[in-house]
Formats: structure tokens, sequence, C-alpha cells
């Protein structure tokens, strides 16, 4: 009787995290405002031309430049969010030691790369050979999202785990409840006989 109540309210518990999570994320969606943004590569404006970046710009479209950086940003459940100095060749697992390395509440299967002309990389877009498009003149990268190299002004995301309600545990509990009601009932019809 005890064990079950405790598991009764651990589960509600559960239940109560996991419903705040999402009231936050749900308040914090609200809050955004869509960019509107095409992202373009546009490293050399004089091959621009005939490319499929060669976009037409429409009323009220406005070409912005971001100015040059040298810093990757490294943001979210790391142990020391802040900008680093950039560094040629350096990859995401690298520039994540130098912030601390990831805490225990962050979602290291969940990391991100927003590279700086506003394209997102992520673990989702590495096939099983462990290769993706990384959104750069670099083109196709192998070794997942942990070896991909920055740019300036990139950012690494590492977002926290969101408690999931463990589904599992739950149809193991009905199930021993239903045994239990089924053994009850058992030893219930023999003493009847």
């Amino acid at each position: 009787e005890k064990a079950g109540s405790a598991l009764d309210s651990e589960e509600a518990k559960s239940i109560e995290a996991a419903s705040r999570q999402q009231q936050m994320l749900i308040a914090a969606l609200r809050k955004v405002e869509p960019l509107g943004r095409v992202v373009i590569q546009l490293e050399d404006p004089e091959r621009l031309r005939g490319t499929p970046n060669d976009i037409t710009l429409q009323e009220g479209d406005r070409l912005i430049v971001p100015q040059a950086q040298s810093t990757v940003n490294v943001v979210g459940a790391v142990f020391a969010p802040t900008a680093l100095v950039y560094t040629p060749y350096r990859t995401v697992k690298e520039y994540l030691t130098m912030a601390g390395g990831t805490t225990d509440i962050a979602d290291d299967r969940e990391i991100y790369v927003i590279k700086v002309n506003g394209a997102a990389v992520s673990r989702k877009g590495f096939s099983w050979l462990r290769a993706s498009w990384d959104g750069s003149k670099y083109g196709y990268h192998p070794g997942g999202i942990s070896s991909l190299t920055l740019d300036p002004g990139d950012t690494i995301v590492v977002p926290e785990k969101l408690e999931r309600i463990a589904w599992l545990k739950n149809i193991k509990d009905i199930a021993s409840i239903l045994g239990n009601i089924a053994l009850t009932a058992g030893i219930a019809f023999v003493a009847l006989r």
C-alpha cells in the first residue's frame, strides 16, 4: 500500500514537472516573433549572379551583412555559457570543453549550431554515416555534430533535458496491479468452492 502511494506521489511530481516545463515552453514560444529571414551564401558578390542564392528582393526587403565577428558563442546547459575567441578548425566538442562541458541537465543528443548566416545544423541532419550538410561553404561534413568545425560568429546551443513521463514504467505498474487483482480473484474463487 505504501509503495503504491509512493509511486503515485513520484508519478504526480513527474507529471507536474513535465506540465510546468510545457507551460514554460508555450509561454516562451508565444513571445517569439518570426524573423522572416532568408539565408543566402554571399561569399563573393561577383559570382552570385545565376546561382540559387541570386534572389530577387521585393519592396521592403533588406540585405543585412553582419559585422565580422571573432568569437563563437556557447549557450544553454553548459557550466560557463560564454563567448569564446574563434580559433580556426576548432570543433564543437572543443568549444564545449572550453565552456566547462555540459551540465547534468543538458540534453547532449539535441545540441545544435546556429551558423553565422542563420542556418541551423543539428545531430538530426547527420545520417547513419554521420555525414551532413553543415550549412557553410564546406558542404558535407563527416563525423557528427561534435566534430563540426565552426566559423566566427557561430553559436552552439545546448538545450536542457525535458522531463519525460515514464510510460513503460506505468505499463509495468498497470500489469502488476492487474496481476494482483487476478491473483486475489483466484484465491477468492478457490476459497468459495
